[in-house]
């Protein structure tokens, strides 16, 4: 322990998105057409589970087991992890 240092901690916190522009997405992506709807479930993913945009797109239907709620998601380093879907 005595040779490593501290992890570098950023100086300012990263950005956040305002919620005024989180309804703005979900209203450009209002509509019943396939594209709309997966636009809108992309967007609920990132905002409600904190997944990664590259997690994300390597789902498969496979992944989602609807009847318990959850996602099974390849994440960093190859790890296997369940995250409760929104």
């Amino acid at each position: 322990m005595a040779r490593m240092s501290p992890p570098r901690v950023p100086e300012s916190p990263p950005p956040v998105i305002r919620d005024d522009h989180i309804l703005r997405l979900f209203k450009v992506c209002q509509g019943n057409s396939f594209e709309d709807r997966r636009d809108t479930a992309i967007l609920r993913l990132l905002l409600d589970t904190g997944l990664r945009r590259a997690e994300i797109a390597n789902l498969q239907l496979e992944d989602v087991d609807l009847e318990q709620n959850t996602l099974r998601v390849l994440g960093k380093g190859s790890r296997v992890a369940w995250s409760p879907s929104a």
